[in-house]
């Protein structure tokens, strides 16, 4: 009769089988990492009902896997949900947990904490008024508010640039051609020099007069911000003033036309006269001066006139006979002047 032995075959089928199991787990691991990420599990984070699920588009998003943090600040405010594109930009689903409080206008940059560490995404609060709109409300962050830090592949290359010395011969290659370039230039040198210490001197000798300048500079800038209402209303009053102007344009021209008109008729007017018009000036000038000297005696002799006519009224009553005793002014200085030629239908 012959011995089966059975018990180590079946250890080592065990062995063989558990080795099998291990290798195909090994592989699903190391196929689905990301997915498989500690990151990506929900840990103290909200995802209940009063969680929003964010839409942000990067230019790129390398290394960025689900489960990165999101930060605003040093606040823990929501996990990245899903990598994907659109074929030109990069779509990053984020889910922010309840009551974030960030702001709609925030700006968003992918970053690397370390060079062998995680990327994240940073949320930073704009500079000035914060937008009263929350981005849990918004759900969308657009390309424009949006950016993408120093990446590994920098951050390395900078370090091998400082390691590899190439920054410190760059340096001395630098110093080497400033020696050729200023040697023999020692004079040009010492002149600049010299008119830089002049620069100064004169600068030192005027320093109060720059400070008084400036003082001055600042106070009508202080007087000009202070009148700013005044100003913006004479700018306003101007431009009505223009808009007016130019509404008025054809009356203007024709104002100008007739003015150019009237300015060729008494040139014409001028020219006709032959000389006539000065000596007439002249003759009436004389006139006024005669007249100015006897100006005191006008006054007497004309309350006399006034009492008389008045004496002569009170005197005399009945309808066939009547005094005239106006004064005609006009016609006794046309008598006196041109012999009554403005009266006779003379020329003037």
């Amino acid at each position: 009769m012959r011995e089966t032995r059975t018990g180590p075959h079946l250890v080592r089928g065990v062995v063989v089988l558990v080795g099998v199991l291990l290798l195909v787990a090994a592989t699903v691991i190391a196929l689905n990492s990301p997915r498989l990420s500690l990151q990506a599990w929900s840990l103290g984070m909200d995802t209940g009902s009063d969680s929003a699920d964010v839409e942000m588009r990067f230019e790129r998003a390398d290394r960025l896997a689900p489960g990165a943090e999101v930060r605003y600040g040093e606040s823990l405010v929501g996990r990245v949900r899903s990598v994907d594109t659109d074929g030109s930009d990069a779509v990053i689903g984020v889910r922010l947990e309840g009551d974030s409080g960030v702001p709609a206008d925030v700006f968003a940059e992918i970053r690397l904490p370390t060079a062998l560490g995680s990327p994240f995404i940073a949320l930073t609060p704009p500079r000035g008024d914060r937008s009263t709109e929350l981005l849990e409300d918004t759900r969308l962050l657009p390309l424009a508010r949006t950016g993408v830090g120093p990446d590994l592949e920098s951050s390395l290359a900078s370090l091998g640039l400082l390691l590899n010395g190439s920054g410190i011969d760059q340096l001395g290659t630098v110093m080497e051609e400033l020696t050729i370039a200023l040697d023999g230039r020692g004079d040009e040198i010492a002149r600049i020099r010299d008119r830089g210490d002049r620069a100064l001197e004169l600068y030192e000798l005027h320093r109060d007069d720059i400070d008084r300048t400036i003082v001055a500079l600042d106070r009508v800038n202080s007087a000009l911000a202070a009148r700013r209402d005044l100003i913006d209303r004479g700018m306003q009053v101007s431009a009505d003033l223009v808009s007016e102007a130019a509404a008025s344009r054809e009356t203007i021209l024709a104002l100008m036309d007739t003015t150019a008109a009237l300015t060729v008729q008494v040139e014409e007017f001028t020219t006709g006269t032959d000389g006539r018009i000065a000596p007439s000036l002249a003759t009436l000038k004389l006139l006024l001066q005669d007249m100015e000297g006897f100006g005191g005696e006008v006054g007497p002799t004309l309350d006399a006139l006034q009492r008389f006519v008045v004496l002569f009224d009170e005197a005399i009553r009945g309808d066939h006979m009547m005094f005239d005793g106006a004064l005609d002014l006009p016609g006794s200085l046309d008598s006196l002047g041109t012999g009554g030629e403005a009266r006779g239908g003379g020329a003037p």
